[in-house]
């Protein structure tokens, strides 16, 4: 959804399981900052990068010009297309400090602080 011509959001919506095997319906927010080259914030859960990808182009943008993925917080809804979108783009990531090993180590992070559906939100981070 074009905001402005130079601010885009981009509604992602994802499934987890809870404990009780039930199925969640949910949603994570990306925003894009078009400028000569292109700002990713957050990257939404695993598999979003094909959601975001397919949006850059739609609008007439490039992967490759993605130049910064910010990362707000570690939550895996957040983070869970970073690596795959990283690989893709070539992009710098920026996240802050305390959020690094989150973000670096998801087995970490799936171990210290669990979530329901973990694995099928995150790859690789």
């Amino acid at each position: 959804m074009k905001i402005t011509d130079h601010i885009h959001a981009l509604k992602i919506p994802f499934q987890i399981t809870d404990p009780s095997g039930n199925s969640l319906s949910r949603f994570v927010y990306v925003y894009m900052i078009y400028g000569q080259e292109v700002s990713l914030i957050d990257s939404g859960v695993a598999s979003s990068e094909r959601i975001i990808l397919d949006y850059l182009r739609d609008t007439g943008r490039n992967p490759e010009e993605i130049s910064l993925l910010i990362l707000t917080h570690a939550h895996p809804d957040h983070i869970g297309a970073a690596r795959a979108i990283t690989e893709i783009s070539g992009c710098s990531v920026a996240a802050h400090g305390a959020d690094r090993v989150w973000i670096e180590n998801p087995d970490h992070q799936m171990k210290d602080r669990p979530v329901p559906g973990f694995n099928s939100l995150v790859r690789g981070s």
